[in-house]
Parts: structure tokens; C-alpha cells; sequence
């Protein structure tokens, strides 16, 4: 009997910690259409990225594969970056099974627009119909507006990656030092193109890169005739931090609630050198809290965007006949710990690797399901085939969630999440065995981060959010050798 082909609705966000939603608990942030999407399907409480990092994250949710199977392990290439730096690895080919691809072979118009994060000099795959990526054109279009408008006195133009963004930060950004002492160069430009420049965003919303994002997607949805797959991924919460109004203006940055684990004068031990707690003494605990209240305005400018889509299925008569999903490729610390962006990576903190992940399918989900089970960004290609009515490719590390959702088939899901971390400029030929670097393995009691073969940190996830602290050398019987276990089975 043939299955219904559903149409696939994919938002991608960029360094969205779960703790950002209203769906997942946070009382502050005003995030009313996400949270509807959330109530009209399955929210997964307990979902991982594969990598504290943007691409090996990415390739993931694309292919069902783990990192050191797909091979892309680094956090860019040679055209993410402009020509800066060197080439690493190919990155997602025509020959990489996907869930576009699969898609695309059965007749879908598949389109990308937004952050596509995985392209080499080599260029996309073919199989897109429609791509519309943050450089070219995006770029040029933001710089040729930038250069024709006069902006207030006090707007900064902030460099960002060849973009030039019109930004007027608030007096505690202002105050900041305008230099810190990083001996690296390009950590002394990152802090002076992007942290003293963090502020609201002086573009009309017709503007900004994940509104036109938005309006291409809407687009397609209504004017395609047959089957689409669209993936509308949004460059917020990410750097650069700048929000436009009036979104910039719904969080008073004096009454935001800052974590638990906040501070900028006593570093956690396992954190000291982190780098951006430099940045985050510099800018003080008021310069944080403007860093915050964008995070959570670009989090709000992102949600109208989703509202606006959610409306065009509907008013098309395609909710029904479409499968969403809403996900990120990793978090944030977010003022955990005093640190912000990925920074931390190596203890793998729970904001950083921790992310949203709400999948509807009206008729097929019910509305308000929730699953605990420990879920990661492997698991995304097959469930979203599954509903789509087609047949799970072999040869892939995920499963169809499909039985956790529906069924709540637990007894023989893995009971762990894998994450790995490799350097982030060494040369390397993604079609040669990987090498374990950095993998952490985590169960819901305990998270244990090994360096190769050896352990380096067991953490207790019970006290994470109070205290950041490694346990290894108290580590009770039999944890050690269960996690030894489970990375051995996922590495197979």
C-alpha cells in the first residue's frame, strides 16, 4: 500500500540553546509561534547536537550520520570563510545521501534559503531548485543599502564576515574597553567587530537576511504546484548580535534573569581560560545583559518569521499535508558561566550541545506529545523520510523517532547521545577513517568526555547547572566502563 507523500517544512535556527524557547520553560523570551508549532506535535525535552560546532552538526541532520561517518568533522572550509584560511574537507556533495536528495529523486521542488554552512569551492549539490545563501547575493545587497543610507549619529558599521551591518549599541557597550589583550589577532577583531558593535539593528525588516529568508519560503510554499521540501534556515540567534525594532525594544536588559551559574569576577576552574570570559569581564554585567536581550529580541524577529510561515500552510490548505520540523544545529551558553556563543566546547556544557526539537505531522502527531528518550541530530533524516512516506535509507547511524513518538517504543532506544569535537583548521580527507578526538558520551545521570581512547572529565548532569565540576577521579563503580561501552557502539 503506497504511504501519503507529505510535504517537509524545515527551520533550522543557529545557536539556539533549548533553554531559549517558551516551549521548553523560559518564562522571559516571547516566542508565541514557535510555542503553537510546539503544542501541534512532539516536543523531544532531551535532543543533542552531534557537535558543540556548526558544520559536522549540519552535515548530521542532512545524512543520519555520525560525524566520523559522514567525515565533514571541522567547523568550516576554505569558501565558508572566504578564502580565509585553508581548506579542510569536502563538504555535502551530490553523492551524500540526504533527505533533500531522497526528496528531490522523487519529484519534490527542494529549496534551501538561509545559512547553508556546508558548501565548498565546488559549490552546492545540483539538486536544489532554489538556493539563496547569506553571502552572494545577501551580501551585496546589504552592503549596496548600507552604503546608500545616512544612519543617526553613534550607528557603528560593524565588518561582519564581508557583511556591513549598521548597529547602534547601548551606552554599556559603548563604555566597554576598546581593546583586550588577546594574543591572537583575529580574537582582538572578533571583539572588536563583534562585541563592540552588539546592538540594535538599524535595517527595515525587509532587510534583514532571515526576513528575506522568510519571504522566499513563504514564496515557494504558496506557489508550488506539487510536493516541496523547503528549508528555511535562519541565521539568528548567531552572531552578528544586532535586532531591529521593535523586537530590540520588547526586553528591558535590567529586569532579564540571569543563569545561576552568571559571573563575570569567579570563573569556574574548568572555564578560566575560556575566551570569552575575558570578553564578558570586559564588557561587564550590563554589557551581558544587552547581549542577552538581543539574543532573545533576534529569538522573537525569528518567531514572527515562523508565525509567518505556519499562517502561509495554512491559508494554502497545506498544514495538513505537511510535515514541520523546528531544530538547531547547537546552543549557546548564554551567560552560563559567564561565557557566551560556543564558547566552553570542551566539557561539551549542556546550553552548547543541548537544542530544540519540535516535529509536526497534523494527523499523524498528536498535538501536545512530549519524549524524554535521549534523541540526537541522526535521528532527524530518517523520521522526517518516515513521515514524509518514504523508506529509511541503509546504511544510516539515526532511527526513525517515529515509534517514540507515537508509541512510546522505548525499551530498545539507545540510552545515551554521542558528541564530537575535533580541531577546527587541520587539513583532512573526509573519505579517510576518523580519528577520535573529543567524544562525549552522556546518559541522563552522567556525561563523560573522553580525549581519544582515555577518559578526561566525567560530569555530573544532576549539578550541572549549579556547578560545572569534573568528578573523574570520583567516579562511582561502573559508570566509566558503561559510557566506554556505549562510545564503542556508536563507533562501530
Amino acid at each position: 500500500m503506497s504511504r501519503k507523500k507529505r510535504n517537509l517544512l524545515f527551520f533550522l535556527t543557529d545557536a539556539l540553546t533549548f533553554l531559549g524557547l517558551g516551549c521548553y520553560g523560559n518564562r522571559q523570551v516571547k516566542t508565541p509561534h514557535i510555542d503553537e508549532l510546539a503544542a501541534s506535535g512532539a516536543v523531544f525535552t532531551n535532543a543533542y547536537a552531534m557537535c558543540p560546532f556548526c558544520v559536522p552538526s549540519r552535515a548530521s541532520l542532512m545524512t543520519g550520520l555520525y560525524p566520523h561517518h559522514h567525515g565533514i568533522v571541522h567547523n568550516g572550509c576554505k569558501a565558508d570563510y572566504f578564502g580565509e584560511g585553508e581548506h579542510v574537507e569536502r563538504m555535502i556533495v551530490d553523492a551524500d545521501v540526504t533527505t533533500d536528495r531522497t526528496l528531490a529523486e522523487a519529484g519534490y521542488d527542494t529549496s534551501f534559503f538561509g545559512r547553508f554552512h556546508l558548501t565548498d569551492e565546488y559549490g552546492p549539490p545540483s539538486y536544489y531548485k532554489n538556493l539563496y545563501r547569506e553571502m552572494d547575493p545577501y551580501r551585496d545587497r546589504l552592503n549596496a543599502y548600507t552604503a546608500s543610507h545616512d544612519f543617526p549619529p553613534g550607528t557603528e558599521i560593524s565588518e561582519w564576515y564581508q557583511w556591513r551591518l549598521p548597529t547602534f549599541p547601548c551606552d554599556a557597550v559603548r563604555r566597554a574597553p576598546r581593546h583586550v589583550n588577546r594574543k591572537v589577532p583575529f580574537l582582538e577583531t572578533l571583539y572588536e567587530e563583534f562585541i563592540l558593535k552588539i546592538g540594535k539593528l538599524m535595517l527595515p525588516h525587509e532587510e534583514c537576511f532571515d526576513w528575506i529568508v522568510a519571504d522566499l519560503s513563504d514564496r515557494e510554499i504558496r506557489e508550488t504546484k506539487g510536493n516541496f521540501a523547503v528549508t528555511c534556515s535562519f541565521g539568528a540567534p548567531h552572531d552578528p548580535w544586532a535586532a531591529p525594532e521593535p523586537y530590540y525594544s520588547m526586553y528591558d536588559p535590567g529586569r532579564i534573569e540571569l543563569p545561576s551559574t552568571f559571573t563575570i569576577s569567579n570563573p569556574n576552574p574548568l572555564l578560566k581560560d575560556a575566551g570569552s570570559f575575558v570578553y564578558s569581564a570586559a564588557l561587564g554585567e550590563a554589557g551581558l545583559r544587552e547581549y542577552i536581550r538581543i539574543y532573545f529580541a533576534q529569538l522573537s524577529f525569528i518567531d514572527a518569521q515562523v508565525g509567518r510561515l505556519l499562517a502561509a500552510l495554512k491559508e494554502t490548505g497545506q498544514w495538513e499535508d505537511t510535515v514541520l520540523v523546528f531544530t538547531a544545529d547547537h546552543g549557546d551558553l548564554v551567560g552560563h558561566h559567564g561565557l557566551f556563543e560556543k564558547d566552553g566546547s570542551q566539557y561539551f556544557p549542556d546550553p552548547l550541545v543541548h537544542v530544540p526539537l519540535l516535529v509536526c505531522a497534523p494527523g499523524a502527531i498528536e498535538a501536545g506529545t512530549r519524549v524524554d528518550n535521549m534523541v540526537q541530530q541522526i535521528d532527524v533524516m530518517p523520521t522526517l523520510l518516515d513521515y514524509c512516506g518514504f523508506d529509511i535509507p541503509g546504511g544510516i547511524d539515526g532511527r526513525s523517532m517515529r515509534g517514540l513518538i507515537e508509541n512510546g517504543e522505548s525499551e530498545t532506544w539507545r540510552p545515551y547521545a554521542l558528541g564530537q569535537r575535533s580541531g577546527l583548521s587541520r587539513p583532512y580527507d573526509r573519505y579517510s577513517e576518523v580519528q577520535r578526538q573529543q567524544v562525549s558520551v552522556q546518559t541522563h545521570d552522567w556525561k563523560c568526555i573522553f580525549h581519544g581512547d582515555t577518559p578526561f572529565a566525567l560530569i555530573d548532569r544532576s549539578r550541572e547547572y549549579e556547578r560545572l565540576e569534573n568528578v573523574l577521579d570520583r567516579a562511582p563503580a561502573g559508570v566509566l566502563e558503561k559510557m566506554r561501552e556505549h562510545m564503542a557502539e556508536a563507533w562501530s
